[in-house]
């Protein structure tokens, strides 16, 4: 199964306006791909969605209904400051 990755950027295009970003997350619907998110895109998301565009804010958690979705964890930064002393 094809797996994708979008930045909260991609996501909120595709939401608001209709250009090539939507284009792209219903490609990830109609195709059956596997969105990754995690919870800090998924805040953001709504958070952006929530200021900039409240009359959109339901569609996120729509979408999120309507995809496949798998969650992944944001490393701690403890984590990732190990990484880069190896």
């Amino acid at each position: 199964m094809i797996r994708v990755m979008l930045d909260s950027n991609i996501i909120i295009s595709g939401i608001v306006f209709s250009g090539n970003e939507r284009k792209l997350i219903n490609t990830i619907y109609s195709k059956s791909l596997v969105l990754i998110l995690n919870d800090y895109i998924e805040i953001e998301v709504e958070s952006v969605i929530r200021k900039k565009f409240p009359k959109q804010k339901r569609i996120f958690r729509d979408l999120i209904d309507l995809l496949i979705i798998e969650y992944v964890l944001v490393p701690s930064v403890d984590m990732v400051e190990e990484a880069n002393c190896l």
